[in-house]
């Protein structure tokens, strides 16, 4: 921040690269160094726009479209749960979903069969292994989900095994979507040379606006797509990945999370959010958010915050019995409807929830959530909770006055 502090927008490309070459003859030329410079730089291009009185899209060189595609993320380890949240996604809007699976390759392709077979062929999937195999057998799984019909197989492998990497999209008509690791054009120099993937992913969390933009200028020279990755990054990266997809020229779709996004808006002032599988251009400048001082410090006045409920034995024509049952939330939840979280067997309570399910599905925003199974749950979906003395009145655990979804 220090180096960086006094340099206005002419400069903007000076700071990245002063900022990158301080430590890189220290070895520090990827990783969490990398990670730290890129949101002084998310930072400054938020600050040259608000300037400027435009979105930051515009004052990187300008807006190449009106609104941005969106797919939604989901999981689940059974086919039917898979399908339930691709439903549930569809009829949310989005034509564009993707499966976030770590199986075997038999429960993969099981899995995706039974989403193809719930949503139709008219709907775009994507599946992501997160490095689940090795070069052999990954090609065994795309040989099977090419009868699919899927947009793209995600990390396949070791995305440091460039050879095998090259293999792998060679051996396979399904393109491969690759790159929320690297962090630099110098990383990417190899990659785009020897064609490792069809589809390059820069994390702009990771890369920066600046070096996202970088990464996507190469390439756009080997005319390859750019679908930028997202994942657990906060609102910070879901806004600046915005700006960066409607600047960018080869841009694909974008990645997103339609049930984890409202815990990562909680600390906006503004509404934030996509609507049918979408975000539009908007005319708000810089990244296009606001940040609520109040709830960021802790300081949120009580009586200001939404009223909670407790739900407790109700629905699904079930009752708990206090200590192993379920809880009901009206979140509304990837399964669709008023989403029980179930800690039974029992199915007719609803889809059961294990607590490492729940850590994925907040993506480890709030593990607190893991041990307390949304005991408190608000009464509309991404309000407020605040928990004090919760669990001398019977309604959950007790967080120090730490507020949830």
């Amino acid at each position: 921040v220090e180096r960086s502090r006094g340099l206005g927008d002419v400069y903007k490309r000076q700071i990245w690269h002063n900022n990158y070459s301080a430590k890189r003859e220290r070895g520090h030329y990827t990783g969490f160094y990398i990670d730290a410079i890129c949101g002084v730089d998310i930072a400054i291009w938020d600050a040259i726009g608000k300037s400027l009185k435009m979105p930051t899209c515009k004052a990187m060189g300008g807006a190449h479209r009106k609104s941005v595609a969106l797919y939604n993320g989901i999981g689940g380890t059974e086919p039917e749960e898979v399908a339930d949240q691709a439903e549930w996604s569809v009829s949310k809007g989005y034509k564009f979903v993707k499966m976030h699976l770590k199986e075997t390759l038999e429960k993969d392709i099981e899995i995706a069969r039974k989403v193809r077979e719930r949503v139709g062929d008219s709907i775009g999937i994507m599946i992501d292994v997160h490095m689940g195999f090795d070069t052999f057998n990954v090609t065994k799984l795309g040989k099977e989900l090419e009868k699919l019909n899927l947009l793209w197989l995600e990390s396949p492998s070791d995305p440091t095994d460039i050879p095998g990497l090259c293999e792998i999209s060679r051996s396979l008509d399904i393109p491969i979507a690759n790159g929320e690791w690297t962090r630099t054009k110098y990383e990417m120099r190899e990659i785009f040379e020897k064609r490792a993937y069809d589809i390059s992913m820069p994390d702009i969390a990771r890369t920066g606006l600046t070096g996202g933009k970088q990464i996507a200028s190469i390439a756009q020279l080997y005319n390859i797509p750019i679908a930028p990755h997202v994942g657990g990054g906060g609102i910070v990266s879901v806004a600046s990945t915005l700006q960066f997809s409607l600047n960018t020229p080869n841009f694909l779709i974008m990645e997103h999370s339609e049930q984890g996004h409202a815990v990562k808006a909680m600390i906006l002032s503004e509404e934030f959010e996509a609507k049918n599988g979408q975000f539009d251009l908007s005319d708000k400048p810089g990244l296009g958010i606001t940040f609520n001082s109040q709830i960021m410090i802790g300081s949120v006045d009580e009586s200001t915050l939404p009223s909670y409920q407790y739900e407790y034995g109700a629905g699904y024509g079930g009752a708990s019995d206090g200590e192993n049952g379920y809880w009901l939330s009206k979140w509304d939840g990837p399964a669709g409807l008023e989403y029980a979280v179930n800690t039974t067997d029992d199915a007719s309570f609803g889809p059961k929830l294990n607590a490492a399910d729940l850590r994925y599905e907040y993506y480890n925003m709030i593990p607190e959530l893991t041990d307390y199974y949304g005991k408190l749950t608000p009464q509309t979906p991404g309000c407020l909770l605040y928990t004090s003395d919760a669990a001398d009145e019977g309604l959950g655990v007790d967080l120090g006055g730490r507020r949830i979804i």
